[in-house]
């Protein structure tokens, strides 16, 4: 919705939210299994909340060994559900200022 908001073609802000996507999801484990990924992508892994949020998922139907670290300590699980709302609001407030701007 960021992107959506920022850029003026439709088209465009489609082709930017892909490619962010693409790259975030190669470097977070999500297209890689977390083994395999170097420390500092780890960490990221850790800490981006789809790439958390999967893992979560990965973790209760595989077991914790699949899914490299555990997702569902109790800090784990409440900061990737606040850094996701977090981001969910500031993407609508973003595309709500900016697309009412535009309306007017």
């Amino acid at each position: 919705m960021i992107f959506g908001a920022m850029i003026a073609g439709e088209g465009a802000a489609t082709h930017i939210g892909v490619e962010v996507t693409i790259v975030t999801a190669s470097i977070s484990g999500l297209f890689t299994p977390y083994s395999a990924l170097p420390e500092i992508l780890k960490r990221f892994a850790e800490y981006y909340p789809p790439s958390s949020a999967i893992a979560s998922m990965v973790d209760l139907l595989e077991g914790e060994h699949f899914a490299g670290y555990n997702p569902l300590t109790p800090e784990h699980v409440v900061y990737t559900i606040v850094s996701s709302t977090i981001l969910l609001m500031l993407s609508l407030a973003v595309y709500r200022q900016k697309m009412w701007a535009s309306r007017l």
